[in-house]
């Protein structure tokens, strides 16, 4: 995974609630048959602001050992979350507000997907150079 600058502030979390906000409508905008509404927008927005509390209660006090060395099940469960978190979202509009979307072939499909990026993250992990035991 990629280094990316730390947030540290109320508008780099509000920004990053909001690109995923959009990028949430979109996957909903994809699958739905009979449009987006606003009660997809606010679905939309509840999850990505779940998202940004998680991250911001998970990198509460950066001193744990697996934020500072993480191991490469680390790197896996947090891709493995945002996997979940973005799949259960799409599949939780598509329940609650389209019904008649949610079929099995597409059930069959994503299933299909996930084992796939599921593999091509393990396959990319295992490039990561191992962790060194600094002492304290």
């Amino acid at each position: 995974m990629i280094a990316l600058p730390k947030p540290r502030g109320f508008w780099d979390y509000a920004i990053f609630a909001l690109i995923m906000t959009g990028a949430l409508l979109f996957l909903f905008w994809m699958e739905a048959s009979d449009g987006v509404r606003w009660a997809d927008a606010m679905l939309a927005f509840t999850a990505a602001v779940l998202g940004v509390l998680v991250t911001i209660l998970v990198r509460r006090g950066e001193k744990a050992k697996w934020i500072k060395q993480p191991r490469w099940y680390v790197h896996l469960l947090v891709a493995l979350g945002a996997f979940g978190l973005t799949y259960g979202t799409v599949y939780a509009d598509g329940y609650l507000l389209h019904g008649r979307d949610i079929a099995s072939s597409r059930i069959l499909h994503d299933m299909v997907l996930s084992l796939g990026l599921t593999a091509v993250t393990l396959w990319s992990l295992r490039r990561l150079s191992p962790v060194r035991h600094e002492p304290l």
